[in-house]
């Protein structure tokens, strides 16, 4: 299986998704969704996006959002400044989380960071 079947992009249904909701949040870095499960689970009447590169954590976030029957919540594999700025509908985010610590403490890794 591709990445690209397994991980299908951001796509018009996710839109009209995110339209459904009268509150919109995303999560940067997700990592294995604890915080975005969470969040979904607590507050069903808001949409939930979670926003990670590495392939085995957005399975993880994908299943965990399955297993808790969790349907405002959606997790997507994407770099997230090309996410942020080319996906989402203009004016769509409400909340923007951004959880996790500098991965990128180094002087030369300057470039990678957020």
């Amino acid at each position: 299986m591709t990445l690209k079947a397994e991980f299908p992009a951001f796509a018009d249904q996710d839109r009209e998704w995110i339209k459904t909701y009268s509150v919109c949040e995303v999560d940067l870095g997700c990592a294995r969704g604890h915080f975005l499960a969470a969040c979904a689970e607590m507050f069903p009447d808001r949409c939930f996006i979670g926003i990670e590169w590495q392939a085995e954590r957005v399975r993880r976030t994908s299943r965990k959002l399955r297993r808790g029957d969790l349907k405002n919540g959606r997790v997507f594999r994407a770099e997230n400044a090309e996410f942020l700025s080319g996906s989402l509908p203009r004016a769509s985010v409400d909340v923007l989380h951004v959880l996790f610590a500098d991965p990128w403490p180094k002087r030369r890794h300057a470039r990678r960071r957020l």
